[in-house]
């Protein structure tokens, strides 16, 4: 991604140790997940971040829609712009979240 072009997530877990980004912010390649949290902008997050996210590299790639209380899990990016895995988690479904539910991960 262009640097001024880049995504701010809401959190993301990067390879490494806090004093790698001390200098610079993670890139793609360091990244092994990005979460963005939706309230007013679930069609953003699923349409022009998830296409920027993909084409970037970034493996995995989940948004967690507040209103419908549901998690979309994104994988396997392609440089397209798609992704070739989309599931949405709803309600207690914790399907390939390991001791995690969805409610675990909503905000009150």
């Amino acid at each position: 991604m262009e640097e001024r072009n880049q995504p701010s997530p809401d959190v993301c877990v990067a390879r490494g140790e806090l004093k790698d980004y001390l200098e610079r912010h993670p890139r793609p390649e360091d990244l092994l997940l990005v979460v963005e949290v939706a309230d007013s902008s679930l069609g953003f997050d699923l349409g022009a971040k998830a296409a920027a996210y993909a084409r970037a590299g970034v493996p995995t790639y989940w948004v967690l829609d507040v209103q419908g209380r549901a998690l979309h899990v994104h994988e396997e990016a392609s440089s397209d712009g798609s992704w070739q895995s989309i599931r949405v988690l709803s309600g207690l479904d914790n399907t390939g979240l390991p001791n995690v539910t969805v409610n675990d991960l909503t905000l009150p």
